[in-house]
C-alpha cells in the first residue's frame, strides 16, 4: 500500500484518464478501511506498548 502523495497521484490521474475520476475517492476508502483492518491485529497489551529505548 503507498499513502505517499505520489502514489495517491499516480493513482488518480490513472482513474482520470481512463475516465473513472470519482472511482478515487472509493480507493481511497478502501486503503482506509484496510488500514483500519490491520490496526485491530496490533497488540493492545501495555507490555507490548512498552517503551524499550
Amino acid at each position: 500500500m503507498n499513502f505517499d502523495a505520489e502514489g495517491r497521484t499516480v493513482v488518480a490521474l490513472g482513474l482520470k484518464s481512463v475516465g473513472y475520476e470519482t472511482m478515487f475517492y472509493w480507493h481511497d476508502t478502501a486503503m482506509m478501511a484496510m488500514a483500519f483492518l490491520v490496526s485491530l491485529r496490533l497488540p493492545w497489551q501495555a507490555s507490548d506498548l512498552r517503551n524499550d529505548h
